[in-house]
């Protein structure tokens, strides 16, 4: 656990590039550990195009980062240049004022997309409840052929994600045996879960899913 972890002096770093503005058990995520830490890069949860930013509570932590980051001119010192461009800034300041309100969304979107969903043979949704996840993605498992049926949902003007395409120990070539990264590659598509997506755009995908699979 991580309290575990923690009583031996390990530090936790958490990497919230997928997750930024989620909670577990009433504590927001970037809170837990020593450092929290997110890419506003693309296709991030909160995506900028450019940056990222780092959290902590720990005043000696906090003073290193600001020294890194600040250029001294009365001494040489190392530091780095990361400033983001201010039109940049404005993006992410805004798409971070929004955050609750589009997660919000999000969890109603997948709501739905459960309770339609469940209904159509040929699939596994991975989601029993929209309180499973803040849902950066929507992913689902397909019996087909995924990649065929990511086609088919474009010739309907569904644009999906090929989910996880190449696991990391397949690259590799390590021979561990993962059966649900497996199945994971082989059958998850992302479907699409952006905030604003209408009811009527709902009832497109869903529909569309429901044809291919016939």
């Amino acid at each position: 656990s991580l309290d575990e972890l923690k009583s031996h002096g390990i530090p936790i770093i958490e990497d919230l590039a997928h997750c930024f503005g989620g909670s577990i058990n009433r504590q927001k995520l970037g809170s837990i550990g020593k450092i929290g830490m997110t890419s506003f890069g693309d296709r991030k949860f909160v995506d900028g195009g450019f940056g990222g930013a780092i959290f902590t509570n720990d005043s000696n932590i906090s003073e290193k980062i600001k020294s890194l980051l600040s250029p001294s001119t009365t001494d040489y010192k190392i530091n780095y240049n990361y400033s983001i461009p201010n039109i940049l800034s404005a993006i992410i300041y805004e798409k971070i004022s929004l955050i609750d309100k589009h997660i919000a969304n999000r969890k109603q979107i997948a709501k739905k997309y459960i309770e339609k969903l469940s209904q159509i043979s040929g699939i596994n949704v991975r989601y029993k409840s929209n309180q499973d996840s803040f849902f950066h993605r929507f992913i689902i498992d397909v019996d087909s052929d995924k990649k065929i049926f990511i086609k088919n949902m474009a010739d309907r003007g569904v644009v999906c994600g090929i989910g996880v395409d190449y696991p990391l120990h397949i690259m590799y070539k390590q021979n561990y045996d993962l059966p649900n990264t497996k199945t994971a590659s082989k059958k998850g598509v992302a479907l699409p879960i952006r905030p604003n997506l209408t009811d009527e755009e709902i009832e497109l995908i869903t529909d569309a899913v429901k044809n291919i699979l016939k």
